[in-house]
C-alpha cells in the first residue's frame, strides 16, 4: 500500500503536470469561417502581423485583431511568430506609424475577444489558443 508521502508526491506532481501541458497550449492562427483561405503559410503570417502584407491570396483586404499586449498570448505569439518580445513589438509598431506606413491593429483583451471579433469581420485574422478554437471560426496556421 502506498504510503500517505507518495499519494501527495504524486498527486502535487500530476498537478504540476497539467499546469505545463496548459503552458504550453499551441497558438492558432484563425479567420472568418467565410473566408476562402484554408491554410497561411508562416511567412504569410509574418508578414500580415506585422504590417507588410494588405491583402489575402484572393485579394481581399486583411484586417487584423491583437491582444492586449500584457498578456501572455501576446508574448507567446510574437515570440514564437517572430521572436520579438512585446517592447520590441511596440518599438516596431511606432516606427512604423511614425514613418506614416502602418499602423497597429485593432486589439482586444483576450481569446473570447478575438473570435467575437474574427466572426464578425469577414476579412478578420487573429491568433488564440488552441483550447479557445471553436466551429464559429477557422484555423488556418498552428504555430511551431
Amino acid at each position: 500500500m502506498l504510503s500517505k508521502k507518495y499519494i501527495y508526491i504524486l498527486f502535487f506532481s500530476l498537478m504540476c503536470l497539467g499546469q505545463n501541458l496548459k503552458a504550453e497550449s499551441k497558438l492558432v492562427i484563425i479567420v472568418n469561417h467565410s473566408n476562402e483561405i484554408d491554410k497561411l503559410s508562416l511567412e504569410d503570417a509574418q508578414m500580415i502581423f506585422m504590417g507588410t502584407k494588405n491583402f489575402f491570396k484572393n485579394g481581399n483586404r486583411v484586417s487584423i485583431v491583437d491582444q492586449d499586449k500584457e498578456g501572455s498570448v501576446y508574448s507567446d505569439f510574437y515570440k514564437r511568430l517572430i521572436n520579438l518580445s512585446p517592447k520590441e513589438m511596440s518599438i516596431y509598431w511606432a516606427k512604423l506609424l511614425f514613418a506614416g506606413k502602418g499602423r497597429p491593429p485593432f486589439k482586444v483583451d483576450n481569446d473570447k475577444d478575438v473570435i467575437t471579433w474574427v466572426e464578425n469581420n469577414v476579412n478578420g485574422i487573429g491568433y488564440i489558443t488552441s483550447d479557445h478554437l471553436d466551429q464559429n471560426v477557422k484555423q488556418v496556421l498552428m504555430l511551431p
